[in-house]
């Protein structure tokens, strides 16, 4: 698929790191570009999204982060409609998405794309006046939103029991990511012999922040119970997060130290998950999952739990297992039940490596983009948009 007409999009981001959301803009709009589209990256500069879109030779405007109602940033955005002449732009968090749809130009030139990348968004809590307050504000900026693209069924159906969107004005663009390269990534054997593993030491990995909604707790309580399968049994779960104390303080009463251990921040991740056995992911309500469809696309068999994302993205007994939230003894089984069938893992991970490629993709993700941008700016049977 490629556009006979070049179309113009802006990627806008407030974020001054460089996490889950950042990674899918600039994937995103290096997919968009191949497709002949022109993106642009709106965001923070300098940061680190702003520094690897340049580096991908991707073009970035400015938008620096002054607070949650910036009119800096909102005569910005309006003076890029006029300037840029974009056919739309898209955003990925509600503060971006109000200050947009303050920005929007009056003509019916200007349209706006939402991402939702949360099941549950922080709006969504509030209490009291700041409830109020907040759900007459997104109610107003929903209304100023064109289309809606979720990341999940999850996702979609939390949006429309919300009442954010119409059916009509929602798509579900499941997160896609790069295949793989395995050339950049260090070697199973190397991993293992720089973290004092043993070369035939069970290994399992876990790709969370270490924060109570990701349920790392579930994992530590299951490797007590593995390891007296599986007494040379290791888990390397990689993330930070504001429990790590208290992890840790679990790790001690339950004697794991040697089994479980927390690394922390890392930067080699896809190198960890390449040396694993099998990857597993706890949280009880991930809107998505992309650990998971990056552990498949590294061929590995999953276990996660049977709620949001990863209900969708695993297919149970086919590419990997599915277990309750919260249920220690049930991941521990599961667990179990691959680490003493090694042909049943190759499989499941054979199978995931399969479903990675069909639907979960960057270009399968930009391909699906592109359709919902098409469809919003009604563009003819060709190609060619109608003006």
């Amino acid at each position: 698929m490629t556009l006979s007409s070049p179309l113009k999009m802006a990627l806008l981001s407030d974020a001054d790191t460089f996490a889950g959301t950042e990674r899918h803009i600039l994937h995103l709009a290096d997919g968009l570009r191949s497709l002949g589209a022109e993106p642009i990256i709106v965001c923070p500069k300098p940061g680190l999204l702003a520094e690897k879109a340049e580096a991908a030779l991707l073009r970035v405007i400015p938008l620096q982060k002054k607070g949650e109602l910036d009119f800096v940033a909102v005569r910005t955005l309006k003076k890029m409609w006029e300037t840029e002449q974009l056919d739309l732009l898209h955003v990925h968090n509600g503060r971006t998405a109000l200050l947009s749809a303050m920005g929007l130009p009056a003509s019916k030139r200007g349209r706006l794309v939402m991402t939702q990348h949360f099941i549950t968004p922080a709006h969504v809590s509030r209490t009291g006046l700041k409830a109020f307050i907040s759900q007459n504000t997104h109610h107003w900026m929903h209304r100023r939103i064109s289309h809606t693209i979720a990341i999940s069924e999850a996702v979609r159906n939390a949006i429309l029991e919300r009442g954010e969107a119409h059916p009509t004005q929602i798509t579900m663009v499941p997160n896609g990511v790069p295949e793989p390269d395995a050339k950049s990534l260090t070697s199973p054997a190397e991993v293992r012999r720089t973290l004092g593993l043993s070369p035939d030491s069970p290994l399992v990995v876990c790709i969370a922040r270490l924060a109570i909604e990701k349920d790392v707790a579930s994992l530590i309580s299951a490797m007590a119970k593995v390891r007296e399968q599986f007494p040379d049994v290791v888990a390397l779960v990689a993330g930070e997060g504001d429990q790590k104390e208290a992890l840790e303080a679990q790790i001690a009463s339950l004697n794991l130290q040697g089994t479980v251990r927390l690394l922390g921040f890392r930067t080699d991740v896809m190198s960890l998950v390449n040396a694993a056995d099998l990857f597993t992911l706890p949280s009880p309500a991930e809107p998505f999952g992309l650990a998971v469809i990056e552990a498949m696309a590294l061929s590995k068999p999953v276990v996660a739990t049977r709620a949001g994302g990863p209900l969708e993205i695993v297919q149970e007994g086919e590419t990997g297992l599915l277990v309750s939230p919260h249920s220690p003894d049930e991941l521990a089984q599961a667990l179990i039940s691959l680490l003493r069938d090694p042909a049943r893992m190759r499989e499941m991970a054979e199978k995931g490596y399969c479903r990675y490629r069909l639907l979960y993709t960057v270009e399968v993700m930009t391909k699906k983009t592109l359709v919902a941008y098409q469809s919003l700016l009604c563009l003819e049977k060709d190609g060619k948009l109608s003006r």
